[in-house]
């Protein structure tokens, strides 16, 4: 991921994303249902078809824009799922490199802010090139409408007086009601209509030149087309399809939809002149014709669709072979299509950003956390934890310092509620995460230990309150069979005595020792032998009852407890 696109991703893009990658199965769920009705259904009228595929549009439509709201309604899992939020505080005998701060905040002042998740960046990167999308083919598509009414605004009045008089009459005979322009431009290789309220009739030139029983049928085809408002529905339709171009299920429905809207008005010209092989006459006349003459700009839609046009008309509607094992086929496949997409959507709800609270809930936005470094005897070190409000402890850097490959990782977090109810530690345990780090290796992973949703639930239970956040390892297991753990104190109430930390005490020396150093943003600091807390870890003072030290950007300063 490049540092540019990194920036772009922040929760916008990433809710973006994810609802992408749900509309994305959910439409293809729609177009598998489709397919089946056409296969069940494959003796239904042209107009039947038609209204079909426009349902299946339209539950696409509905679907997808009801998707951000379903996301944020979907429940994340309660088992420890793919994000986390947690607070610590780190003392290590290993000295922190300058570019990793480490935090532990008591009083909530400041928060660590990692980098966004591999997923969260796809997720950001499918948002940016839907948005460049959209530009593209919403761009194409204004350039068309223009392209077209330009062309209308250039159009000639009709040359041949028969094609004109059997154009009125026409219109006459099927009581349209509107006021239409029928004109003819070089510009267009097969007949268009342009517009709605007033619609214009462009014929090529070419046209003056058949009979008029051909021009009577290609005419009849073309009202059809204005009697049934198609000029709006197929605007309406490309808007859809500017936003939903990232799906082959609605790109496919959209165009049964056109081919099904040319076939009903073939069959409303063929019962007009009562000849289908008078009608294809008229159309394939017409098409070579156009074909003879020089290249020009083409609005109109003969082209390959013409010769399907035709063998429907002399051969019918092609019966499909199989049908029964097409069926089978495709209602395994939306079996498959439902699970894999209710899996897409809990991870895609586990990622998303949250959507605002229901009235009345509290939201703790900024969260302090942190991590133990290191826990005696588990031959780990925690060298840094990535965490935000959207995506808690989402990455965490374990560091093997034992003489064994590390072969699967259970972390634990200690949720600390204190204010304004009495303080209590709420725990939260991952599964054994697999993994592979060798002897002086270190390796990132995701804890998968606690979601952002349930510490919103958390905080709920004490509104008044506050929170913090102690990450940590509840077992390592080890290559050799070795399996070290600890058992965390649900009783206890910090983070450090659920997981059995010792309480580092400091002498004030230290305190004097520092008071000339320089701040360094987010720096840890040392004690006497060396050993490191994060920015934020608060210890007590060597014999003085009742009052701590805080580190403060590498130096460490007196403060008092909240």
């Amino acid at each position: 991921m490049t540092p540019g696109l990194a920036s772009l991703d922040n929760r916008y893009l990433v809710l973006v994303g994810w609802t992408l990658f749900m509309i994305l199965w959910e439409t293809t769920v729609v177009g598998v249902l489709f397919v089946g009705w056409r296969v069940w259904r494959s003796r239904a009228s042209a107009e039947r078809q038609h209204d079909a595929a426009v349902v299946a549009m339209i539950a696409a439509v509905v679907i997808a824009a009801a998707t951000p709201g379903i996301l944020a309604a979907l429940p994340v899992s309660a088992s420890p799922s793919a994000t986390s939020m947690a607070v610590a505080r780190h003392i290590s005998p290993e000295p922190p490199r300058a570019d990793e701060p480490r935090a532990f905040m008591v009083g909530g002042e400041s928060t660590s802010r990692g980098t966004s998740a591999v997923l969260d960046h796809v997720a950001a990167a499918a948002a940016v090139a839907w948005a460049l999308g959209v530009l593209i083919f919403g761009g194409r598509l204004l350039g068309g409408w223009v392209l077209a009414r330009a062309i209308a605004r250039r159009a000639e009045h009709l040359a041949n007086d028969s094609v004109n008089t059997t154009a009125l009459r026409l219109i006459e005979e099927l009581r349209l009601g509107l006021d239409i322009r029928v004109v003819q431009s070089p510009e267009v290789d097969a007949p268009a209509v342009i517009g709605w309220r007033r619609p214009t009739l462009i014929l090529p030139p070419e046209a003056g030149s058949l009979s008029p029983d051909m021009i009577a049928a290609l005419l009849a085809h073309e009202f059809a087309h204005i009697r049934r408002r198609d000029y709006v529905a197929n605007l309406v339709q490309s808007s859809i399809e500017v936003f939903l171009f990232f799906s082959p299920a609605v790109v496919w429905i959209s165009r049964r939809i056109r081919e099904a809207r040319e076939f009903c008005c073939d069959d409303i010209a063929v019962a007009r002149c009562k000849d289908a092989r008078h009608y294809v006459h008229a159309l394939t006349t017409l098409a070579a014709l156009g074909t003879m003459n020089t290249a020009r700009p083409a609005l109109g839609a003969a082209g390959p669709r013409l010769i399907t046009r035709v063998r429907r008309l002399l051969q019918g509607e092609a019966m499909p072979t199989f049908s029964s094992v097409r069926l089978v086929a495709l209602a395994a496949a939306l079996i498959v299509l439902v699970a894999a997409g209710s899996r897409v959507s809990l991870a895609s709800a586990a990622r998303v950003p949250r959507a605002a609270p229901a009235a009345g809930a509290p939201r703790q936005d900024k969260i302090p956390f942190g991590y133990a470094t290191e826990q005696h005897g588990s031959g780990v070190v925690l060298e840094k934890v990535i965490s935000s409000a959207e995506a808690p402890a989402q990455r965490a850097t374990v560091r093997n310092i034992s003489s064994e490959r590390i072969i699967g990782l259970r972390f634990v977090a200690a949720v600390e509620r204190f204010g304004a109810t009495p303080r209590s530690v709420r725990l939260f345990t991952s599964d054994v995460i697999p993994a592979s780090i060798a002897s002086g290796q270190s390796l990132d992973v995701s804890p998968n230990v606690l979601s952002a949703a349930q510490v919103q639930d958390v905080a709920a239970e004490t509104p008044e309150g506050h929170l913090q956040f102690f990450i940590g390892l509840q077992s390592v297991q080890f290559a050799n069979g070795y399996l070290w753990s600890m058992t965390p104190n649900p009783a206890a109430l910090t983070g450090e005595d659920a997981l059995n930390l010792q309480h580092p005490i400091y002498s004030r020396d230290l305190i004097t020792r520092d008071a000339r150093r320089p701040q360094v943003p987010d720096a840890a600091c040392r004690d006497e032998q060396n050993a490191a807390t994060s920015h934020g870890g608060v210890v007590s003072i060597l014999n003085e009852p009742g009052r701590f030290m805080r580190c403060d950007n590498g130096r460490w300063i007196e403060t008092a407890l909240k």
